[in-house]
């Protein structure tokens, strides 16, 4: 952090001026918390997915789709596994974009390292004038700032959420 201050007369005793700068950065850690496809959700097995109570997710096979009175039912893919042929061609060119988990687990399992540079340098100009008793002044603050967020490792060229990218803010008063 630095900056400075200064001031004084323009006329004497009648017009002064004051102008004063504050520059300040930091940088705070920002990681990056994913959740993607593990490896074994790649292939098509979700043997192992769970939910928050430790209940498997079920995968159903949509082509065994019946109706069954007034509903309809389908049939699990045997083991919760999808066999390799049924998976969409272009699902599988779709998890190139995803980063190959960081840890075990099946939620946030993607764990990036980051760091977030904030930085803003306000200002602040000001005219005061006296006439005698009258007295008149003007002043000007502009306030801005900027946080970036840098990735050690990117693995998404711009995320959308957690990792904005230039100005965040920057405002004039």
């Amino acid at each position: 952090d630095y900056g400075f201050s200064v001031g004084g007369p323009i006329r004497k005793n009648g017009t002064f001026f004051f102008f004063n700068m504050e520059h300040s950065k930091s940088i705070s850690p920002d990681d990056l918390i994913l959740t993607v496809p593990t490896l074994l959700q790649r292939n098509g097995d979700f043997s192992e997915t769970r939910n928050s109570s430790g209940q498997l997710i079920t995968v159903y096979d949509p082509l065994t789709t019946r109706a069954s009175g007034s509903a309809y039912v389908r049939d699990p893919f045997p083991g919760n596994v999808i066999p390799a042929n049924r998976i969409d061609a272009i699902s599988q060119q779709l998890l190139k974009y995803y980063p190959l988990p960081t840890n075990d687990g099946v939620t946030n399992n993607f764990v990036q390292s980051r760091s977030r540079t904030s930085s803003s340098l306000p200002i602040v100009i000001r005219v005061d004038h006296n006439w005698g008793r009258q007295r008149l002044f003007g002043a000007f603050r502009q306030t801005g700032s900027e946080a970036t967020s840098v990735a050690v490792n990117e693995a998404f060229p711009d995320p959308g959420t957690n990792g904005e990218r230039g100005t965040i803010a920057n405002s004039r008063m």
